[in-house]
């Protein structure tokens, strides 16, 4: 047996001094934070962020200044009523807000300077001052049917349909990571399980070379033998060629550019908690999956966009007022002091109805708005059944994974048994040395196929985790180190 050089083996894989030793949690955080599609994620949440804000300021002040100089001489009908020229000098300076619910206000002062020298004129130059401020209130359309709330209500469904996509991308590229750490990981103990059944091989083949000279072995049982050592041989060197692509996986799942080697890796144990139902992974996968939360707030924002677009193509009644103080004199301070006096007031109200008058335009945008919504709700469903599908295929890939590696479990147990029963027929004489190594390649080739098994379990934990939505989660809890 070789459980020595198994051990030496081992030992020499797991201590190389000049790689570092990286863990599953560095890998699953390296992968994410070099992740292109995690980062077009992370933007495209950001993008989101800003459209509610982007509503809010829609409030902001505005401050305006207009100033305009006028010298008309042109023709005239009646020069002596209209003077023989006019020259103005005008200028407003305005402060105007618009409300979330459809307000326009605008808070105004402005002045004219005319000369216009004409025989009816008493006063000539005359400067009007006014100071007022204007009002107008939309009732159908904004101030009744709040299209900022539903506006702010898909801002706000955007964010969280954006979150869910990151949250996905960040499971996916995790999913990626782990997949490859577990490739690798398995392409490693093979090696050494590969190399120590190599050393049986060649040992065997020894033994039977030594017997061969004396006339114990039949020459079908030495080239037996070497055929076995070949065959060690070759699957070795595919196990190194696996080992190579298995770190070349890796490299691409971490994003990285250069050739660096990977010291040992080791998976982490198994997690001990029971397979759920059917109903409770569908349960999480509703409440956590990030693809299918970004699909129902969508149809969210797609439900507010359409109200949005209906309460557009109402017929639009407001409420109209004005309300100013106005001053005129032939000089600038007089006409001041008329507006400070606020004794010559200028009101008015009304209303304003505007009606659509075919309305095709109005019956466009809502049919496009309800065609929108159909859309999103259709996407959903078609998600939400995908997403049941994966989560059965995963449990029943689980439950199969499961058994299997239960059953190589055994299998190895009874293969040490059999080598154990063997060594003591060796010891009373009624064995042989070639039996023992004979039963010792069972046993590796055993443990390969557990380990293989174990590895395939490990990966279809990952796969439930990921269709339910919780594999940073489960993988910070199985792990035991911090989610990433």
């Amino acid at each position: 047996m070789n459980v020595r050089r198994i051990i030496v083996s081992a030992a020499a894989l797991w201590i190389a001094p000049s790689v570092h030793a990286m863990s599953l949690g560095d890998a699953v955080r390296e992968s994410i934070q070099n992740s292109p599609e995690v980062r077009e994620a992370a933007l495209g949440l950001d993008r989101a962020m800003l459209e509610e804000p982007g509503i809010l300021a829609l409030t902001d002040p505005v401050f305006s200044l207009s100033v305009s100089a006028t010298d008309d001489r042109g023709p005239r009908a009646s020069p002596a009523f209209q003077g023989a020229y006019s020259r103005s000098n005008d200028w407003e300076a305005a402060v105007s807000q618009d409300l979330l619910i459809g307000t326009e206000s605008k808070l105004f002062l402005k002045s004219e300077d005319l000369q216009s020298p004409s025989n009816f004129r008493s006063v000539d130059p005359t400067i009007t001052t006014t100071f007022g401020v204007e009002v107008r209130q939309p009732l159908w359309r904004n101030f009744h049917g709040r299209p900022d709330k539903a506006k702010r209500r898909q801002a706000r469904a955007g964010v969280s349909a954006a979150q869910g996509a990151l949250d996905r991308a960040r499971e996916r590229e995790a999913a990626r990571a782990m997949i490859a750490f577990a490739d690798v990981c398995t392409a490693q103990e093979q090696i050494v399980i590969r190399e120590a059944a190599l050393a049986d091989a060649e040992k065997l083949l020894k033994t039977y070379q030594e017997k061969k000279r004396y006339g114990l072995v039949d020459a079908s049982d030495l080239i037996q033998a070497e055929v076995s050592a070949r065959t060690q041989e070759t699957e070795l060197r595919l196990g190194r060629s696996a080992l190579k692509q298995a770190e070349e996986a890796l490299r691409r799942a971490l994003y990285r550019k250069d050739a660096s080697a990977f010291g040992p890796l080791r998976l982490p144990d198994l997690p001990s908690k029971s397979i759920p139902t059917a109903e409770e992974a569908w349960a999480r996968a509703a409440a956590n999956r990030g693809d299918y939360r970004s699909e129902v707030h969508r149809v969210e924002r797609a439900e507010n966009f359409e109200q949005v677009e209906k309460l557009r193509t109402l017929p639009d009644l407001a409420l109209v007022g004005e309300y100013e103080w106005a001053g005129l004199s032939n000089r600038s301070g007089q006409s001041w002091r008329d507006v400070r006096d606020a004794d010559k007031p200028y009101y008015k109200t009304g209303i304003e109805l505007e009606i659509p008058f075919f309305g095709r335009q109005e019956t466009v945008r809502r049919e496009e708005a309800a065609l929108l919504l159909k859309t999103a709700r259709a996407r959903r469903d078609q998600v939400e059944a995908d997403l049941r599908q994966e989560v059965s295929e995963a449990l029943e890939s689980l439950r199969l994974a499961q058994d299997r590696a239960a059953a190589y479990k055994e299998l190895v147990d009874l293969e040490k048994r059999k080598l154990a029963a063997a060594q003591e027929d060796f010891q009373r004489g009624r064995s042989s040395t070639d039996i023992l190594i004979r039963f010792q390649s069972d046993i590796h080739r055993t443990e390969s196929q557990l380990l293989e098994a174990n590895a395939d379990l490990f990966m279809q934990w990952a796969r439930l985790s990921l269709a339910t939505g919780t594999l940073l989660e489960d993988f910070a809890a199985h792990v035991g180190e911090r989610s990433p």
